[in-house]
This record gives structure tokens, sequence and C-alpha cells, in this order.
């Protein structure tokens, strides 16, 4: 967990969004903190505190639509919401800072530490 001694500047909330947002990310972290674990939180700590972070975010609906008529049937499937905004630049660096820390296996985040 990163503490407010490693994103100096920042309060208690950020910190605890920033841990809350690498957390849910899959990484664990124990011993030392790798320097790119910090960077990634300073980074996300900007993006919060700039309201950037996950901004307007939110699940897209699955919807399903099919018809029927005679022996001829329709069927759609489809994504309704806000998937796909653009993501802040900040949310990217720390993404790709923490993607080293998770290994994923048949698609399956499995929990990492590097020392």
């Amino acid at each position: 967990m990163l503490t407010i001694d490693d994103l100096q500047g920042y309060d208690e909330r950020t910190v605890m969004v920033v841990n809350a947002y690498i957390n849910n990310k899959g990484v664990k972290i124990t011993g030392e903190i790798p320097a790119e674990i910090k960077q990634a939180g300073l980074e996300l700590a900007k993006a919060f505190t700039d309201g950037k972070l996950l901004q307007g975010r939110t699940e897209g609906i699955v919807a399903s639509k099919s018809s029927k008529a005679g022996d001829v049937s329709v069927s759609k499937t489809y994504a309704d919401g806000a998937d796909g905004q653009p993501m802040s630049a900040e949310q990217m660096i720390a993404d790709a800072l923490l993607e080293p820390f998770i290994i994923k296996s048949m698609g399956i985040n499995t929990v990492v530490s590097r020392v």
C-alpha cells in the first residue's frame, strides 16, 4: 500500500483512491514498493485531483432484440452505454506501469509480487 509519504503533496483521500485503484487492478506488493508502483501512484493521484480518473465511466448495458416473421427470425445483441470513453493520459501511463506486476493466466489475473 502506498502511503502519504509515497505520494507527497496529496491528501489522505487521494492516497486511499489510488490504493483502491491499484488493488482493484490485482496488484499486491509485499516488501519494498517498487519505483514503478510509486510512479503509477503519482500519475493516478494527479489524474484524480484533476478530475480525470475514471471520469464518466459506466458499464454498458447489454441489450438483446429479436423478431420473427414466419420462418425468418433476426436477433441482435449490442451494448448500450458509455463504454469506450477515452482514458486520461495519466491513467494510461499508470496502467502501463502496473501491467508488469499482474500476471494473466488463461485470462484470469493472478496476484504477483516483485521484490
